[in-house]
């Protein structure tokens, strides 16, 4: 026998059609996406009795996220379950501030290096940390910053 589950989600009729318009929305974000067909599996649960693990196979997330999207439809209601919620409690500083990305983005539109045909992630990370404008920071830290601001150029 499985483990009694702690919180039901019963949509309502005008909450159930809000969801699935919203799941038909490809601009929602794939965390907000994920979080609809969540709630919209969790509404038909009684009618198909799939289980937290099953839900979340099928729409490859944990079960732990299954759970806590129910909880927080349960506690808090709809608008919260799919709104993204800031900890104000955490202290952690942005690494990239507007001189940084400017100048990054200024490095990457302009001519390459000598002896480079393009700018690579590593001289790019390796010319913003050589600058000092910020803390030092990494790869991953540069190449999600262009990713931004790419797509930003893309709307």
């Amino acid at each position: 026998m499985g483990r009694q589950i702690k919180h039901i989600v019963a949509l309502s009729p005008e909450e159930k059609i809000r969801l699935v318009e919203m799941s038909r929305d490809n601009s929602l974000s794939v965390r907000s996406s994920k979080r609809v067909l969540i709630l919209l599996a969790l509404d038909d649960k009684k009618d198909t009795h799939l289980n937290y693990r099953q839900i979340a196979a099928a729409l490859h997330v944990s079960a732990t996220t299954v759970s806590k999207t129910a909880h927080d439809y349960a506690l808090h209601g709809l608008d919260y379950t799919l709104s993204h919620h800031y900890n104000p409690a955490s202290r952690r500083k942005a690494k990239v501030n507007g001189e940084l990305e400017a100048y990054v983005i200024q490095l990457a539109c302009g001519k390459a290096p000598e002896g480079y045909a393009d700018w690579t992630l590593e001289l790019l990370t390796r010319e913003a940390n050589k600058k000092g404008v910020a803390e030092p920071v990494s790869k991953e830290t540069i190449r999600v910053m262009l990713k931004k601001w790419t797509q930003a150029l893309d709307r």
